[in-house]
């Protein structure tokens, strides 16, 4: 093992969102990383059920568990997987904590704080940019398998710094499309 540990954040509500789950846990494994998967690790807990049919200390379990690995070195978010174009509320609640964790916000250009955040987008996202708020609380934006592969390269180097250079967040807040206001 390269010694480093990666969260990865994802909607994990239907069967194309398992199977991009499944997809970037195995470049993550490839590259020799400890890959926490809340999916992944929370399965034994929840045993098939909806969290809303699991006792109080189940649920809190799962969250203790979230929390804990969250302390990592990289996290992988994947921002899409909704036909609606928005960031499952889960994955937004981790790449806050994570950013709150590395003590300074990402837009400030202060790397390496760990953990270190890495937005995914998928080549079928319905949207392929991040707004100003999503876009602050990243240290890169990796888009498509390709940007993916190169950027998880960079990190399995530690090379961080070069990665949150290479793909910054910037280059992709550039193509949002939201109103302004």
């Amino acid at each position: 093992m390269n010694g480093q540990a990666a969260y990865l954040a994802a909607p994990i509500f239907n069967d194309q969102q398992l199977k991009v789950v499944e997809a970037i846990k195995t470049a993550l494994e490839v590259r020799q990383f400890e890959v926490f998967s809340p999916y992944h690790e929370s399965r034994a807990i929840w045993k098939g059920r909806a969290p809303k049919d699991c006792t109080p200390e189940e649920r809190a379990q799962v969250l203790r568990g979230n929390i804990q690995h969250l302390s990592c070195k990289l996290v992988v978010a994947w921002v899409g997987g909704y036909e609606q174009g928005f960031t499952d509320p889960g994955v937004v609640w981790e790449m806050g904590y994570a950013g709150a964790l590395s003590g300074t916000p990402a837009a400030f250009d202060s790397l390496p704080n760990y953990p270190v955040v890495l937005a995914y987008i998928h080549d079928t996202d319905y949207r392929q940019a991040m707004n100003l708020m999503l876009a602050g609380t990243v240290d890169a934006v990796a888009k498509g398998h390709r940007e993916l592969s190169d950027a998880l390269d960079m990190a399995a180097k530690r090379e961080y710094t070069l990665m949150a250079s290479q793909f910054h967040p910037d280059h992709h807040l550039a193509t949002d499309k939201e109103p302004i206001v």
